[in-house]
């Protein structure tokens, strides 16, 4: 299965929640979503959305190998602090 991932759409109506994260990393993602004249959600999300599409895609893909349907967990690469 092939999943095309596009950027969120400026006219697209997003539901927005609080998340907390280091307080570097912050400062850092402002940095880079100023940069890019684009918003810290915006910014956030778009890394996001496909390693938690793959995580969805993994932890599915176990759900399905407990009922007997194998198929491979792909592997996430690691950040740059070792997670």
């Amino acid at each position: 299965m092939v999943v095309l991932m596009e950027p969120l759409a400026k006219s697209m109506a997003r539901n927005d929640v609080t998340v907390k994260v280091d307080a570097q990393v912050a400062k850092e993602a402002k940095m880079v979503a100023a940069a890019r004249n684009i918003t810290v959600a915006e910014y956030i999300s778009e890394i996001l959305r496909p390693i938690v599409h793959a995580d969805l895609r993994a932890e599915t893909s176990t759900i399905l190998n407990d009922k007997g349907e194998a198929t491979p967990k792909p592997r996430r690469p690691k950040g740059g602090d070792g997670n």
